[in-house]
């Protein structure tokens, strides 16, 4: 099943959904927690018992279950914040 809410409807769009990673998971990952313009491709389920996420997190986690997620982060976005820019299955 995945997270229907807002734009992200199918796993080939890009959508507007945004997850949260800490500087101890960007270090785990071996990608930078700082820099304005980065890339992460994980699973959900493998970011989803990296960290004891709040509520909001898990619902879009666990509804992505076993999918690989493409997260990017550009100038917009804070430390630590990515968007999830495709969903793999």
């Amino acid at each position: 099943m995945l997270y229907t809410d807002g734009d992200m409807k199918t796993t080939n769009e890009t959508t507007d959904v945004q997850i949260y990673t800490d500087q101890d998971q960007c270090e785990a990952f071996g990608v930078s927690y700082f820099d304005s313009e980065a890339k992460l491709v994980v699973y959900a389920e493998t970011l989803l018992g990296s960290k004891d996420y709040d509520e909001k997190h898990k619902e879009i986690l666990e509804s992505l279950g076993t999918e690989m997620l493409v997260l990017k982060r550009n100038g917009d976005l804070s430390p630590g914040w990515w968007k999830i820019t495709r969903v793999i299955k």
